[in-house]
C-alpha cells in the first residue's frame, strides 16, 4: 500500500494527521513549508533529495502514486 494511502486508511495516523498538515501549509509559502518539513524529518528530506531533477510523473511512478487518483481525491 503506498504511503499517500496508508495516511488515507488510518495505517499511520488516520484522516486526522492528514487534515493537520493540510491546514498547516493553507496560505503558506509551499518552500518555506517544504524546508521545514526537510529540517524536522530525516526521512522527508531525503524523499525530497532522491526527488530533485525529476517530473511528477517519475516520482509518482516510482513510490507507486497513481496520479488520476490523487487529482480526484484533491478535487
Amino acid at each position: 500500500m503506498n504511503p499517500l494511502a496508508q495516511a488515507v486508511s488510518g495505517a499511520s495516523g488516520g484522516m486526522g494527521e492528514l487534515l493537520s498538515m493540510m491546514k498547516m501549509v493553507q496560505g503558506k509559502d509551499p518552500n518555506a513549508v517544504m524546508s521545514m518539513l526537510a529540517q524536522r524529518n530525516p526521512q522527508f528530506r531525503q524523499f525530497m533529495q532522491s526527488c530533485q531533477g525529476k517530473t511528477v510523473e517519475q516520482v509518482a511512478r516510482e513510490y507507486g502514486v497513481d496520479l488520476s487518483q490523487l487529482r480526484q481525491f484533491m478535487k
